[in-house]
């Protein structure tokens, strides 16, 4: 899986890309298979963004169209004061082309199925919508849950009135 810092990087450059007419996109984790000190400065995420659509011909391949960005990304809080060590967090470089992602990595995408037998990866997009309408429903039943109970409160201190002041009478 993702972890909590790629998916929140993710979270927000998605969008971010898509606003900015970038409205295709493969995001990949890559698990480092290094060892030593250059282990925790590799990139650990990378997200190739594109205007035009990206076609998938497996579950972890695709092809990227001219014009393409690729991020690459460390999401993980490690520094040292070897400056060897030390890498940009982000880059941002050109890339168009066959793009396969090896099969155990994890992916997001909204690339397009090449055939209706091609498996498709989820999409961060749709996921994000989904929770936002669970979250919508959810709150608008919990106020119209506390709206009844005050309705109801209301109405039976209301009552409760009444009657006192009837059995003053």
């Amino acid at each position: 899986m993702f972890s909590t810092a790629q998916k929140t990087v993710l979270d927000s450059l998605v969008p971010t890309m898509v606003e900015r007419g970038y409205h295709y996109y493969v995001a990949y984790t890559h698990t480092t298979v290094s060892s030593g000190y250059t282990r925790p400065v590799e990139p650990d995420l990378y997200v190739v963004f594109s205007a035009e659509e990206i076609t998938s011909t497996s579950a972890y391949s695709y092809n990227v169209p001219l014009g393409a960005v690729r991020y690459a990304i460390r999401s993980s809080n490690y520094s040292s004061s070897s400056t060897a060590v030390n890498t940009n967090r982000l880059t941002v470089t050109n890339f168009s082309g066959n793009l396969s992602v090896d099969v155990y990595e994890h992916v997001y995408t909204n690339a397009v199925a090449s055939s209706t037998q091609t498996v498709i990866q989820p999409d961060i997009l749709k996921e994000g919508s989904v929770n936002y309408e669970y979250s919508a429903v959810t709150m608008f039943l919990l106020g119209s849950l506390l709206f009844y109970l005050i309705i109801r409160d209301m109405w039976h201190t209301g009552q409760s009135y009444t009657k006192k002041i009837k059995s003053r009478r």
